[in-house]
Order: C-alpha cells, then sequence, then structure tokens
C-alpha cells in the first residue's frame, strides 16, 4: 500500500523551472503551462525518493516525507574525485585479524549511517541492523554456528540419513556436499581451541536484516554492506563478510532466537569489524571482469 504524501508549492517562490517536473519519475507533479507553477496530481503514487525537494533551486517545494531543515545542501569540495573513489575501491580488503580493543560507539555509528544511505529499490529501505558487541553474545554466536556445522556434518555423513537427503535433496544439497569437509575442519579448529572463521575474534558484529516480504530486501542489504565495508575502511577499521555465522538461518530460527528476530525477518548478511591488526600498502589485482557489450 502507497503512503499518501502530502506535496505543496510555494506560488511566490518558484520559479517555475519545472525541474521538479523534469525528476518525478511517477508523474507525480506537472507543468501544463511553463509560465506557471507545477501542479500536484492527486492519486499518483509517490515513492518519497526526495528528487523534487534535492532539485527545487528556492527551496519553494516541500513534502511531507521531509521534515523541515531536513534537506540539506551537500558540500561538493568533500567528494572524492573518480580517481579517489577508484584508489579507495582498489585499497579496500577483507580484514581477518584484529587488535585486542573495542571500536568506539560513535565511529560504529558512522559505518551504519553510510549503510542507511545505500540505494533501495521503489525507495523502500527495508534495511535494519543489529549491532552485537557483547563479548558473551559473540561466544553464543560461535558455539551456536559450530553446533549447526556440526550437527550438518554428522547428518550428511549418517549413511542413512545422508542417502536419503541425496536422492530427495536436489540442487540444494548438492551444492552442500562439498563444503562437509569444510564444515568437519571447523569443528575440529573448534576442539583445537584455534581461532575460528566465524568471527575471528572481532569486537563487533553487525547483522543486516528485513521483512521477509520485502520487495528486493536481499539486493537492499547487499548495497547497504557495501557502504559499511566502504566506510569502515576509510575511519580505520577492518571488516569481513561472515558467511559460516549465517549458515544457522539457513535451517530453522536458532540465531533469530539469539538476537531476538521474529520469525518473519529475513537475515540477509552480517560484517565482522574491529580495529585492523596489519596493514596492507599494496593492492592485488583481481581477474579481467567478465563483460559483453551488446
Amino acid at each position: 500500500m502507497s503512503t499518501e504524501y502530502v506535496i505543496t508549492v510555494n506560488q511566490e517562490a518558484c520559479q517555475k523551472c519545472g525541474l521538479c517536473v523534469e525528476s518525478c519519475i511517477h508523474a507525480k507533479l506537472v507543468q501544463p503551462d511553463g509560465n506557471a507553477a507545477p501542479q500536484v496530481v492527486e492519486g499518483m503514487d509517490c515513492i518519497a525518493c526526495g528528487h523534487c525537494v534535492a532539485i527545487c533551486p528556492t527551496g519553494a517545494l516541500t513534502h511531507s516525507a521531509f521534515a523541515s531543515g531536513s534537506v540539506r545542501p551537500f558540500n561538493a569540495d568533500l567528494l572524492p574525485t573518480a580517481d579517489q573513489m577508484m584508489e579507495a575501491l582498489r585499497a579496500r580488503r577483507s580484514y581477518r585479524k584484529f587488535k585486542d580493543e573495542q571500536v568506539p560507539r560513535e565511529t560504529l555509528e558512522q559505518v551504519i549511517e553510510a549503510a542507511r544511505l545505500a540505494p533501495s529499490a521503489h525507495n523502500s529501505q527495508t534495511t535494519s541492523f543489529i549491532v552485537v558487541e557483547d563479548p558473551e553474545m559473540l561466544k553464543r554466536v560461535v558455539d551456536l554456528t559450530i553446533d549447526f556445522l556440526d550437527g550438518m556434518a554428522k547428518f550428511f555423513r549418517h549413511p542413512i540419513k545422508g542417502r536419503i537427503a541425496k536422492m530427495m535433496g536436489g540442487d540444494q544439497v548438492k551444492g552442500v556436499m562439498p563444503m562437509i569437509p569444510v564444515f568437519e575442519g571447523v569443528v575440529e579448529l573448534a576442539k583445537s581451541g584455534a581461532d575460528l572463521p566465524m568471527l575471528l575474534d572481532a569486537p563487533a558484529w553487525i547483522v543486516f536484516y528485513s521483512a521477509k516480504n520485502a520487495g528486493y530486501g536481499a539486493v537492499n542489504a547487499t548495497c547497504a554492506m557495501q557502504n559499511a565495508m566502504l566506510m569502515a575502511d576509510r575511519l580505520g577499521l577492518g571488516t569481513f563478510f561472515t558467511g559460516f555465522a549465517l549458515a544457522p538461518t539457513q535451517r530453522g530460527f536458532r540465531l533469530h532466537d539469539l538476537l531476538g528476530l521474529d520469525h518473519e525477518q529475513q537475515i540477509h548478511g552480517a560484517l565482522a569489524v574491529g580495529v585492523p591488526k596489519l596493514e596492507y600498502k599494496k593492492w592485488p589485482s583481481r581477474k579481467p571482469a567478465d563483460v559483453r557489450w551488446i
């Protein structure tokens, strides 16, 4: 269901430039007469993208989704050049060794702010966040993951259960089978007391989730994670995507219950965050882009 927004145009302040009309992708604004101020079309959908208020040169247009003072000019002098942006992308790495120190709350808030600003389908802004800092909770996440991986390995190694799963599971089971030795290796590492690849002693863990029925929820969360990783890197933090720690979400809701999430919510990804122990001064080249120009 679409939200009914109130859009008003100050007739006196409006320059009648028509920029708001041109920027409105849903034709909520029209300007039949170039000498008159734009008109608001009732009944037309509006996703509150903010294009109209962002492009109005005089502030003549107001939108109920944006409170007074919430539409501000950005500082163009602070924007990175294309070369600077590319260098930042080259320099970013996934870090898996962290110093034994907490990340300040205000620094994590900057990471979340960057994630919040990520684009989302239909401007739905579906992604929510959980930041886990409590050491005991982080340990419970690791323990839960080890228990899940151990259970999966034993299930598929079982002479009867594993065979039935292989016969009935299709492509999904085929995708899991090559990972069973990896699962077993991780469990053995846990028993030996070695550092584990779930969180690797990172002091913070950011979980990205949305409602299950959120349109393009996974895509939106992925965009948010990319923003978060780039900002974390510029703040001197290291991150890595914690794939193993999300394994329990594939079967059941044990991780949901641990984090206090509703079963109608979907976890899309999570990042371990900490102060990196190592510093890289070089970037190894990636394989060439696989591109087809049509």
